[in-house]
């Protein structure tokens, strides 16, 4: 009995670790350090799939279970729009309390070496056609979802056997996958949308509903980052 469930574990731990270190490890080792290209911008999006479909087949076949553990619910057309516009909102919370260290004094880190070189990667993407970059930040919005809500929440709850401590770490490890070191803004931000995303996700069990205000969210952070990244390079106009 000892033994079987110690080889639950390491296959629970298994698939974890794959969900966390898949896009991370292998985007560093491919194109941290070559020049950024259309090709190479665009198939940083295609690995964050890749791991998808990693995990998918890493569930089936290893886990001998389904990609989402937990069935997926089925709701009315007027609580996604409802459970949108609520998960919208959660995110003023984040926001504001976001504006609390720069009242504190502390400093952002523009200046950092890995926040300039993220800066600089990050508004080269704004030279993407324009259809280009909607389709990858879409899949990047359904596939950290999909990775982060969908297969590591629950088991996350099974590996501590609580619900409470899976979603607060659920929530740390999305603030920080992957972490450019750019701004503290941003970390505070992505927790707390981590959090309310996992509760909501924990309590109405419909992944679609994630999906759908993440994909608003992250396209609409993109003219935030922008204007973000040409006030630190200086290539603002104001």
């Amino acid at each position: 009995m000892d033994i079987a469930r110690k080889k639950q574990t390491l296959i629970l731990l298994g698939g974890i670790l794959i969900a966390l270190l898949f896009y991370p490890v292998v985007t560093y080792c491919l194109f941290y350090y070559r020049q950024s290209t259309l090709t190479t911008r665009s198939l940083h999006y295609t690995i964050i799939v890749l791991e998808v479909i990693c995990l998918c087949f890493y569930s089936v076949k290893v886990e001998d279970q389904s990609f989402l553990m937990w069935a997926e619910k089925q709701y009315q057309p007027l609580f996604y729009v409802l459970a949108v516009l609520a998960l919208l909102a959660l995110q003023l919370p984040g926001n504001f309390l976001s504006r609390i260290p720069k009242l504190m004094g502390w400093r952002e880190w523009w200046d950092k070496p890995w926040s300039m070189h993220y800066l600089r990667y990050l508004y080269s993407w704004y030279q993407l056609n324009l259809a280009i970059l909607i389709a990858c930040t879409v899949a990047w919005s359904v596939s950290v979802e999909l990775i982060f809500r969908g297969y590591l929440l629950p088991r996350l709850a099974i590996f501590f056997k609580n619900n409470i401590a899976a979603i607060i770490v659920s929530s740390l490890l999305f603030t920080l996958f992957p972490f450019f070191g750019f701004s503290y803004k941003w970390l505070i931000i992505d927790f707390f949308s981590g959090l309310f995303f996992s509760i909501v996700y924990l309590k109405y069990r419909n992944i679609k509903v994630l999906i759908i205000a993440r994909v608003l969210l992250d396209l609409g952070t993109l003219y935030a980052l922008k204007s973000t990244a040409m006030w630190v390079l200086g290539l603002s106009k104001h």
